[in-house]
């Protein structure tokens, strides 16, 4: 049974609008399902805003498993568009980030507990702790 805040009764999840998120269950679980927007959300969690090559550059090192200064910049131009094309209209349609395309930087935006949650989860997966590497 659904309660008066919309979360069932005895769960913690978040409704479809919850705090004016647009994401149901299912849809935060699709975000979160990709490696890049995890990173994204992990790199924006160490630093409230970063440029869209700054960012880059973070997962280029987390998939190579190398320093950010051994990073190419083909590397860094490849994730770039990737991201510009895919990961941010996402995580900006679910109000997840702000992205500034003037700029080029990406604002972290306050996430509902369940995401903020799941994705500490998933830092142990992805990095094997959440002291999150570099």
């Amino acid at each position: 049974m659904t309660g008066e805040d919309g979360k069932r009764d005895g769960e913690d999840v978040p409704a479809p609008l919850e705090r004016g998120y647009s994401n149901s269950l299912d849809e935060s679980f699709r975000l979160l399902a990709n490696y890049r927007r995890r990173c994204i959300l992990h790199c924006l969690r160490k630093n409230h805003s970063l440029t869209v090559s700054e960012t880059a550059r973070q997962i280029a090192a987390w998939e190579r498993d190398c320093p950010l200064e051994d990073v190419s910049q083909e590397a860094i131009r490849q994730i770039t568009t990737n991201l510009y094309h895919t990961h941010l209209p996402k995580l900006e349609n679910a109000n997840l980030v702000e992205f500034d395309p003037s700029s080029k930087r990406i604002k972290a935006c306050e996430l509902p507990s369940f995401i903020a949650t799941a994705l500490e989860l998933c830092a142990w997966e992805d990095y094997g702790d959440n002291s999150h590497r570099n």
